[in-house]
C-alpha cells in the first residue's frame, strides 16, 4: 500500500509538473528553465507546509505523508532537471543566467519552505 500510495502521488506531481513547464515555456519562454523553478518553489511551498502539518502543529496520518510528501512533492519538485537545465545553461555560454538560477532556486526553495511551515504555524497558533 506504501508504494501505492507513492506512485499515485509521485504521477499526480510529475504531471503537475510537466503542465507548468509547459506553460511557462508557452507564456514566459523557454530560454530559461522558469517550469523547474515555478515547481519547485511551489513544492518547496508546499512541503513545508505539510512538515509543519506532520510534526509541528498535529498529526497527519503516515499515508497522507506517503502520498504529498514523498509522493506528490517528489514528482512536482525535481533536482535532476534543475541540475542538467543549469549545466545547459553554463554549456550555451548564458553563466549569469545559470548563476541566478542557481541562487534563485537554493535560496527560493528554501524561503517558500520556510513561508509555508510559518504559515501553518500562524494559522495553528491563532
Amino acid at each position: 500500500m506504501q508504494y501505492l500510495l507513492v506512485f499515485l502521488g509521485g504521477g499526480l506531481g510529475s504531471i503537475t509538473r510537466f503542465s507548468i513547464n509547459n506553460l511557462s515555456a508557452k507564456y514566459l519562454g523557454a530560454t530559461f528553465p522558469f517550469g523547474t523553478l515555478i515547481s519547485n518553489l511551489i513544492s518547496a511551498l508546499i512541503i513545508g507546509m505539510l512538515i509543519a502539518l506532520a510534526f509541528e502543529v498535529t498529526r497527519i496520518n503516515e499515508q497522507t505523508r506517503l502520498l504529498l510528501i514523498a509522493g506528490f512533492c517528489g514528482g512536482f519538485s525535481t533536482f535532476s532537471s534543475f541540475t542538467s537545465e543549469t549545466f545547459m545553461l553554463f554549456r550555451n555560454q548564458h553563466a549569469m543566467a545559470a548563476v541566478a538560477n542557481i541562487i534563485i532556486s537554493v535560496v527560493g526553495c528554501l524561503l517558500f519552505f520556510w513561508a509555508g511551515w510559518r504559515l501553518i504555524i500562524e494559522l495553528y497558533q491563532k
